[in-house]
């Protein structure tokens, strides 16, 4: 996953830095490199670190760059005045060896910490209970961990034999008597008061350093968690950890609870607004945006989507959510009308990348949902007709293509007229005769002549396509073609006889599903 360049400046501001974002939308680097040993193939993911004397090189790639460069003068504030890349500009003194260490151990670090927060939110998403979530966490955090109710009866804890007295806690199924009271004179209780993990060093029966923190269920506090010091030091992104799986097992204990799936963001309650037709005057809608620093580029697309089944249940759409957004980096997520919807926003002429895309399948196929995703628009105000579409989408790719999990509206836009269509009027009525006097024909002769001008015209009357689709010669396709043209006294040459005659094909596979050949 990726890792916002300004955050890495942020990292490194124990030095005199100059921070020049040129492009926002490019702003995330995967890994740091050298620009002296990869010269000859650079990449827009790739965070470039180099000395002001390399800057005439690297800057002449044309896509847009991040590039931390280690100034030796002042000359390079003129040279950016021409240039479209992202720079963070490191004042004397400064080692690039050291620098490139510290970047590098930080990005690593963000790395770790990015797939252990997915892979906590996907033990959430398995529905294999508390004592998995533990297991799961025990394995990220790469210590012991325990799940306790106020009352210290254990809720889930970590398998291991970490010492006597957990072997012991463990099966009892709480903590004892003495280890509550240890816990207590050291300030345990504060705990429960607080909204950040708080570090307690060994004492008494501990023999470990631990970090706890509360979890809640309907604002109500209930428990806590904690994690031991035993192997793994803790660090800054322990505590970031901990409070995700805080709410992860807040969201394990009130499953069938809807409330999480709001997060309480502002921007959510102002597009519930909009999909729900309660604003519509448009500088409502331009101060509201202002007001919510909510900046879209001009491309919207609306993605939705939704479980297959009921085997999420409620409370795990809120972190699908969590995790689309760090799919599509850009975006806002809510969970509306028990649909996940994502507002996707791109540059102009820009869509899914490659990644995006393989990434969102094999999220799809991994958890059991589908998607659909509407037309690009560009005015905010129309997002209740995009979520239409995108729902339509999935609606419609569900019934006529079941195997799919993704679906463009564009894809299905001819069925939508027709499902409109056929709610005044039985679609039947607009068949072409002359389909059905070839399927008929099919019948009787055992020939598949439907299939093949269906297959003709799905491919733009191109011979050589259709020809490969049924591994013959186009001659022989030829040969069929004009076989069906004299059967049915047709030329299909005539774009109107040709769309008249796949309309038709259309309607029936959406009525009947399927050719009868």
């Amino acid at each position: 996953m990726s890792v916002s360049f300004e955050v890495i400046a942020e990292r490194i501001s124990h030095y005199s830095l100059e921070l020049h974002i040129f492009n926002k939308d490019y702003s995330f680097v995967n890994d740091v490199v050298l620009f002296d040993y990869c010269k000859n193939q650079l990449k827009r993911e790739l965070l470039y670190i180099c000395k002001a004397t390399d800057l005439p090189e690297i800057t002449s790639f044309q896509d847009c760059l991040n590039i931390i460069c280690i100034r030796d003068n002042r000359d390079d504030i003129d040279f950016l005045e021409s240039n479209h890349h992202n720079f963070l500009f490191v004042n004397p003194p400064a080692d690039i060896n050291r620098l490139f260490n510290e970047v590098n151990h930080f990005i690593t670090e963000q790395h770790k910490l990015n797939r252990g927060l997915q892979k906590l939110s996907e033990a959430l998403l398995s529905c294999k209970g508390i004592q998995h979530l533990v297991d799961i966490a025990t394995e990220v955090f790469e210590n012991p961990v325990t799940v306790c109710d106020m009352s210290f009866k254990f809720l889930g804890l970590s398998k291991e034999k970490v010492d006597p007295l957990w072997c012991h806690m463990a099966e009892i199924g709480y903590c004892n008597y003495d280890h509550v009271q240890d816990m207590k004179d050291s300030g345990f209780l504060e705990v429960y008061k607080s909204d950040t993990p708080i570090i307690f060093k060994k004492k008494g029966m501990m023999i470990w350093n631990y970090m706890a923190l509360r979890f809640t269920i309907n604002n109500k506090v209930v428990g806590h968690v904690s994690v031991l010091e035993k192997r793994n030091p803790f660090n800054e992104n322990t505590a970031i950890l901990l409070k995700h799986f805080s709410k992860i097992v807040s969201c394990e204990m009130q499953r069938n609870s809807y409330s999480n799936n709001t997060k309480g963001m502002l921007y959510e309650f102002f597009l519930i607004d909009l999909l729900e037709g309660k604003i519509r005057d448009r500088m409502v809608i331009e101060e509201r945006m202002k007001s919510l620093g909510l900046s879209l580029n001009k491309d919207l697309y609306l993605l939705s989507l939704r479980p297959k089944s009921e085997v999420l249940g409620n409370i795990a759409l809120a972190f699908i959510t969590d995790w689309l957004e760090r799919i599509f980096v850009k975006s806002k997520c809510i969970v509306y009308k028990n649909n996940i919807i994502l507002l996707l926003s791109y540059p102009k002429d820009k869509f899914l990348t490659e990644s995006e895309l393989s990434k969102l399948i094999d999220f799809l196929n991994e958890h059991q949902l589908i998607a659909g995703i509407s037309y690009c628009f560009h005015d905010i105000a129309n997002i209740s007709e995009a979520y239409e579409q995108s729902t339509i989408a999935m609606n419609m790719g569900i019934r006529l293509h079941k195997e799919k999990k993704f679906h463009f509206y564009q894809d299905y836009i001819l069925y939508h007229l027709l499902n409109l269509a056929g709610e005044n009027k039985d679609l039947k009525s607009f068949y072409n005769p002359l389909i059905i006097k070839l399927m008929e024909y099919d019948e009787e002769y055992q020939t598949k002549y439907a299939q093949t001008l269906y297959t003709y015209l799905s491919n733009g009357n191109n011979l050589a396509k259709s020809a490969r689709i049924f591994n013959i010669q186009p001659n022989s396709m030829s040969y069929r073609i004009k076989r069906i043209e004299k059967l049915l006294n047709i030329d299909l040459n005539d774009p109107d006889v040709s769309f008249c005659l796949y309309l038709s094909f259309k309607i029936f596979l959406f009525t009947n599903k399927t050719l009868l050949v």
